[in-house]
């Protein structure tokens, strides 16, 4: 009998609740400016040797790693530069591709480019056919941080 009381009463406290207006309301604020990118086949034509998927990583003390797939082979050339669309030097790398049961991958290409300055930006493009212009900056002279670690069995 006083667990029906108690459902009772917290049914007509619900009910009063939403059948009471408190003078609250929620404004849901003005959208804010998007962050994102456009896709990059919105950027160019895509065709089937151009770049998707592109990574880069540092590779050692002044280099960097860049990779990406294309769905034809092409070769793995990177063009980069201090200065937009001036491109001083240019590295060549591998290209590999695999299969997974009936999973066929696009061409994956790896290429190491450098020696490069520290906080510098670079800007690049990839492959031989026309691609975006990408852009990185190196990291400051102070890294790669440097460290030991030491330890005893005891």
């Amino acid at each position: 009998m006083a667990v029906n009381n108690w459902v009772m009463i917290l049914a007509l406290a619900l009910a009063f609740a939403g059948a009471v207006d408190f003078g609250f309301s929620y404004d849901r604020p003005p959208r804010r400016k998007s962050l994102s990118k456009p896709f990059l086949k919105d950027l160019y034509e895509h065709d089937s040797t151009s770049p998707q998927q592109v990574h880069i990583s540092l590779s050692g003390n002044n280099k960097m790693r860049i990779s990406w797939i294309t769905s034809d082979p092409t070769p793995a050339i990177v063009k980069y530069g201090s200065s937009p669309g001036d491109y001083k030097f240019s590295a060549n790398g591998t290209t590999k591709m695999y299969q997974y049961l009936e999973y066929n991958s696009g061409e994956i290409h790896d290429v190491v480019i450098g020696p490069l300055h520290p906080d510098t930006v670079y800007y690049y493009i990839c492959g031989t056919n026309y691609s975006p212009e990408f852009t990185f900056k190196t990291p400051p002279p102070r890294f790669p941080i440097k460290f030991a670690i030491s330890g005893t069995n005891k």
